[in-house]
């Protein structure tokens, strides 16, 4: 009875363990395989770079679905990973064009479908040629010129932009494709010459539906001649002088102007319009190589240009076209003196030298082909910048100095040396000697002393 019940206890433990394992351990895992579906939305993308989200489904939780173009366009990420949905996500950006692209998405579970789906985008074609004027020059004030939009999808809406401050206007800014063509207006300036550039895009300052040019020629007081620009004096001779008074006409404050000769400088050669009139020197040339000078001016769209009569014996003669000045040292105290040298390409040139701050010498040589030396003394009490500018026919050069009076140690002047005062005499030790009356006998006891 005893060893049946022990074996009958060994059947029910066998058992016991059986079942405990099957419950800890419950039904094992089965891996299934994803069968992947795709959706894009939109299906249909009518706007230049227009976005559909795609979205991947029947994904296992936690697998990596990857993401593939088969045409143009883009993909704001090319992996993701299902969620709790089972679902993942991405965007496809379409490019500025017209067409279809395939998008195929692929799980990472074992023996998974890949899903696709398509996209098709409608859109002008990028670049210069889709947007054009007529006619493609304004040559009356105020004149107008017709812009079209063509290529673009039904319905898009186009924005014209005027890249050119002051060069007029596009009237309306917005057009919206109806027919295959958008179209709207451009209205030249009151006043000014130039080239305008007008973008057409999907949005604003974009140009992905194309950008036209436009010569415009408008008006009096452009060109050469302009009255809005007085020169005085208009004779100069070489390196003299002249001021110069620009108001271009219809131009806004805050405008960038740029000033420009045909030979000699003009400073400032930029600037901006705070009012109505900009101001500016001309410097002439010290060797002119022509007898006229230009001086060009421009503002936007509008730009004038005037002439001066230069007079210099020898015009043509001597002047340099490059020239490369330097100082050694490029740091002073105040009251020092540094080396400035300056070599033309033309030996024989006649070289003006001139500095801000100090002087210089000499301020008028000639660069015999090894180049010219000058001596540039720094002041004695005033620290800054000394810009030393050296010309020589329509070549211009320019170094700077740093002038530190801080570390300049005060010296004292000198005073003349004053003598020494003569020292008093020295008391000397007085020997008062007997009177000699021979060895009285002495040497004979310091004979005796002597052992």
């Amino acid at each position: 009875m005893a060893r049946t019940f022990k074996l009958a206890s060994l059947s029910v433990m066998a058992a016991l363990v059986g079942l405990v394992i099957f419950w800890t351990g419950g039904p094992a895992v089965r891996v299934s395989a994803d069968t992947v579906s795709v959706s894009a939305n939109p299906p249909t993308v009518t706007i230049c770079n227009g976005a559909s989200t795609i979205t991947a489904a029947g994904l296992t939780v936690g697998a990596t679905v990857t993401f593939t173009l088969t045409g143009a366009g883009g993909l704001s990420s090319a992996t993701a990973v299902a969620g709790a949905g089972g679902t993942a996500s991405t965007s496809f950006q379409a490019p500025a064009s017209t067409g279809t692209t395939v998008i195929t998405a692929t799980s990472s579970a074992a023996s998974s479908t890949a899903g696709q789906v398509s996209v098709t985008y409608s859109c002008g074609t990028a670049g210069t040629g889709a947007l054009t004027a007529s006619p493609t020059s304004v040559a009356a004030c105020s004149g107008q010129s017709l812009l079209s939009v063509t290529g673009a999808a039904a319905g898009t809406v186009v924005y014209f932009t005027l890249t050119t401050q002051n060069a007029g206007s596009v009237v309306p800014p917005t057009a919206t494709v109806v027919n295959g063509v958008a179209q709207t207006t451009y209205i030249a300036p009151a006043v000014g010459s130039g080239t305008v550039t007008i973008f057409a895009g999907s949005s604003s300052g974009t140009s992905n539906l194309g950008q036209v040019q436009i010569p415009v020629s408008c008006g009096a007081g452009t060109g050469a001649g302009a009255t809005w620009i007085v020169v005085s004096p208009a004779t100069l001779t070489c390196g003299q002088q002249a001021t110069i008074q620009a108001s271009p006409p219809g131009v806004a404050a805050g405008t960038l102007v740029t000033l420009t000769a045909s030979q000699g400088f003009v400073s400032p050669a930029t600037t901006t319009l705070l009012g109505t009139t900009v101001a500016a020197t001309y410097t002439a040339p010290v060797t002119a190589t022509a007898a006229t000078t230009t001086i060009t001016v421009s503002a936007g769209v509008v730009t004038g240009s005037v002439f001066l009569t230069l007079n210099c014996t020898g015009t043509g003669l001597g002047g340099a076209t490059a020239i490369n000045v330097s100082a050694a040292p490029t740091s002073l105290n105040c009251g020092s003196s540094s080396f400035v040298t300056a070599t033309t390409n033309t030996p024989g040139a006649t070289v003006t030298l001139a500095t801000s701050l100090g002087t210089i010498s000499p301020t008028t040589t000639t660069d015999s082909g090894s180049g010219v030396l000058a001596v540039l003394t720094a002041p004695q009490n005033q620290g800054g910048t000394a810009t030393v500018t050296v010309t020589s026919g329509s070549a211009r050069g320019t170094t700077n100095v740093t002038i530190n009076c801080a570390s300049a140690t005060a010296v004292p002047p000198t005073a003349a040396p004053v003598a020494p005062a003569a020292p008093p005499p020295v008391a000397q030790p007085v020997t008062i000697s007997p009177p000699n009356t021979g060895d009285a006998g002495l040497r004979s006891q310091i004979d005796c002393e002597v052992p």
